[in-house]
């Protein structure tokens, strides 16, 4: 290098011919390596490409190994088109049922009356809306007499013409299929005026408020009270102590005859007219 003065104390260096020599041989070497491609630069090595059959293959391959080493398989998988679709039937077969069964409800029905024929399990019954058919079943329907406060079971054929019945089950147009039939006795409970006591044959003609005349048989088993006019509570009388003029009111037990006007008195209660004079 030779070295030439600017100024004091300043200098300026110039390569000599000899040392341009090496920078020169230098350049020419590393476009040598370059394009032989010799340089180990940092390169991406590019995925070896499988063709699908041998990725098909190696996906089996990989089944197979998990089989073999007890490998866990999911359990679970999401809902595909067909399992959506059963659900959904599922739900709607559920919905028919409860509407079904509401239905079925709905059409129950109690009805009342006195059985006027009877033929092949089905009873005819006058009710006070006019006649329907009852269906009875061995199978299904529970027959059963009504004593006071309790019940006794019954067979379908102790039901008898005449008898008074309370029916429950469905009802078509005018046949019920019988689930229950209850055997009853029907009572009618009507007020009125005594207008005559006859002391021989212990019966006394009443007349409603509607002009309706009953004629009522007073037997041994007829409960018979009479209200104290002065405390209001009642007492047991004999039939001595019936009066044209006072009031009364009555049940009894009630036959098959629409038309019936002469009963056997279940109860009479006896209110004297002196009740209602005013003084």
């Amino acid at each position: 290098m030779q070295k030439k003065i600017l100024s004091k104390n300043s200098y300026v260096f110039f390569p000599s011919p000899n040392n341009m020599k090496q920078p020169v041989a230098i350049f020419f070497i590393v476009l040598v390596i370059l394009a032989t491609g010799g340089v180990a630069f940092a390169q991406t090595t590019s995925p070896t490409r499988v063709p699908v059959a041998d990725q098909k293959d190696t996906a089996n391959d990989i089944s197979e190994r998990k089989e073999a080493t007890g490998a866990a398989r999911p359990t679970t998988r999401p809902a595909s088109g067909i399992d959506q679709k059963d659900s959904a039937v599922k739900e709607l077969k559920e919905k028919i049922e409860s509407k079904v069964s509401e239905l079925k409800d709905r059409n129950q029905r109690t009805s009342a009356g006195f059985v006027t024929a009877l033929k092949d399990k089905v009873l005819t019954v006058r009710t006070e809306n006019g006649d329907i058919q009852v269906e009875l079943d061995e199978d299904v329907t529970e027959v059963f007499r009504i004593d006071g406060t309790k019940t006794a079971e019954l067979k379908i054929d102790d039901i008898k013409k005449g008898d008074y019945i309370l029916v429950t089950g469905p009802e078509i147009g005018t046949t019920v299929t019988a689930n229950r039939v209850y055997v009853d006795e029907h009572f009618i409970v009507r007020s009125g005026t005594i207008i005559e006591v006859n002391s021989e044959s212990f019966y006394v003609r009443v007349q409603t408020v509607e002009k309706e005349t009953y004629t009522l048989d007073i037997e041994r088993n007829t409960t018979q009270q009479l209200v104290d006019i002065k405390t209001l509570e009642l007492s047991k009388i004999g039939f001595s102590k019936l009066k044209e003029g006072d009031s009364i009111h009555f049940t009894a037990r009630r036959g098959i005859d629409p038309k019936q006007t002469r009963f056997s008195a279940s109860s009479v209660v006896i209110v004297p007219q002196e009740y209602f004079i005013k003084e």
